[in-house]
């Protein structure tokens, strides 16, 4: 059901996510089981009925009911896995002076697949989900000993202006660039990257030019 409903958002609204319809549909059934695993945690809004709610236990609901938004989060992870591979990476003058002190405060966690459907958008639904991210990430880092901070990120097209303009709201700030191999890495898919991503000018235009947005929050 993850796998048909995500196959289902590419098609109808391909802008919120950096993969392809072309390239999710052919990938192999283990891909999408190790996509629900550690270090992911898949957050799923079903539709509640006319009551609002349902009788059901969630897992009862999550396999009957029909899937109305969803977005991914990623982490807690290491600075070293965390950066973005190139030059530009936001926390690195940051967290390297801690390190050399022996701290580091923080868990580091990426959001990414946000999506709402279509006929439930302007209701809310994707800045609840977000915050249950927050929520969680939040959370999971007072369970660690050390740790008094949590870093989330997000990459998005700059153009997806709503998108930016709700993050903004919700207390993030833009704090880098990043190309699309860097958003594939960092969303957990680098084994649906192609092998070459540079060797020609039209590659480095689409995988290696840093038009995304790197957006960050700190709680």
């Amino acid at each position: 059901k993850f796998r048909k409903t995500k196959l289902a958002a590419l098609l109808a609204d391909p802008a919120s996510f950096s993969a392809s319809h072309g390239d999710e549909v052919l990938l192999p059934l283990e891909v999408w089981t190790q996509r629900l695993a550690r270090p992911c945690t898949v957050f799923i809004c079903v539709a509640g009925g006319d009551g609002g709610g349902y009788e059901e236990d969630e897992e009862e609901a999550l396999m009957e009911r029909e899937w109305v938004g969803m977005v991914t989060l990623r982490g807690p992870f290491s600075y070293e896995l965390y950066r973005l591979s190139g030059p530009e990476s936001p926390v690195r003058v940051e967290v390297e002076e801690e390190e050399e002190e022996g701290e580091d405060p923080e868990t580091r966690w990426h959001l990414s697949n946000l999506w709402t459907s279509s006929a439930h958008r302007g209701r809310g639904l994707a800045k609840k989900m977000v915050q249950e991210c927050l929520d969680f990430a939040t959370s999971e880092s007072k369970r660690l000993p050390g740790k008094d901070k949590a870093r989330v990120r997000l990459i998005i097209k700059d153009e997806g202006s709503f998108l930016k303009r709700m993050y903004a709201r919700m207390g993030f700030d833009e704090t880098g660039r990043a190309s699309l191999r860097e958003a594939y890495i960092a969303s957990g898919d680098e084994g649906c990257l192609p092998r070459d991503t540079s060797s020609k000018e039209e590659l480095i235009g689409l995988w290696e030019t840093r038009f995304g947005l790197v957006m960050e929050r700190v709680l």
